[in-house]
C-alpha cells in the first residue's frame, strides 16, 4: 500500500483522546470522570480510598510474604504462559492443534533444571501446598533461575471422566482460589511457592 498505516487512520485514530473517541459522551479526554489521565484515581478515591494511588501488593504466598514456605517450595510459580496454538482452555480437542502442541510445557531455567536433574521434554511434577500437577520441561534461559512458568487450563479430551483429566495438568490445582484482588476479585496467578 502506498499509505500503509495512514490508510487506517480514519478507522482507528492514534490520538482518540483528542477527538472524544475514548469517552461515551464524545467529549475529548480519557474515560475518567475528570477526562484527564489520572495517576490518583477519583473513582477509587470515592469507593476505595486506600487504593487511590497505584501501589504494589505482595502476593500472599511469595517468598517475601511467606518465607517459611521457601525451604519446602524453593521455586516461584508464575502462570498463564501463552501458547500460540490454543486460546485459554479452548481447542485441546482439535487434532491438528494437539499435533502442534501435544502436551503442557512449563518453562524452567537450564541451570535450575540441571540442578534438579531435569532435561528438555521430561515430565516433571510441579507441587505446591495445595496439590501437584505434571507438565513437560521446556528449558528456557530467559526465565529467572528461581522461577517456573506453567501453562494454564490444560485438559485432555481423550480422558473419559467429567473433568477430562484437568486435575493432572491444570495449574488451577496449585493456586489459592481464595486469594483475590480486593478491587476486582481476580485470583492471584503469580508468586506461588512450588
Amino acid at each position: 500500500q502506498e499509505e500503509g498505516w495512514r490508510a487506517l487512520k480514519p478507522l482507528m485514530p492514534y490520538r482518540r483522546y483528542e477527538t472524544g473517541g475514548l469517552r461515551s459522551d464524545g467529549k475529548p479526554g480519557f474515560p475518567q470522570p475528570s477526562g484527564l489521565f489520572e495517576i490518583w484515581s477519583l473513582v477509587f478515591e470515592t469507593y476505595h480510598p486506600e487504593f487511590a494511588l497505584p501501589r504494589h501488593i505482595e502476593p500472599p504466598e511469595s517468598p517475601i510474604a511467606r518465607p517459611d514456605l521457601v525451604k519446602d517450595y524453593p521455586l516461584t510459580l508464575i502462570t498463564g504462559r501463552r501458547i500460540p496454538v490454543y486460546f485459554h482452555s479452548e481447542h485441546r480437542q482439535l487434532p491438528w492443534c494437539r499435533e502442534l502442541w501435544p502436551v503442557p510445557k512449563m518453562e524452567i531455567n537450564p541451570e535450575t533444571a540441571a540442578k534438579l536433574g531435569i532435561k528438555q521434554g521430561d515430565w516433571v511434577w510441579i507441587e505446591s501446598p495445595r496439590g501437584r500437577i505434571r507438565q513437560t520441561a521446556d528449558l528456557y534461559a530467559g526465565i529467572a533461575p528461581n522461577v517456573v512458568n506453567a501453562e494454564h487450563q490444560w485438559w485432555y479430551p481423550e480422558i473419559a471422566d467429567p473433568g477430562h483429566g484437568f486435575q493432572y495438568s491444570a495449574v488451577n490445582i496449585l493456586v489459592d482460589r481464595y486469594s483475590q484482588d480486593p478491587i476486582c476479585g481476580a485470583t492471584c496467578l503469580r508468586g506461588y511457592p512450588v
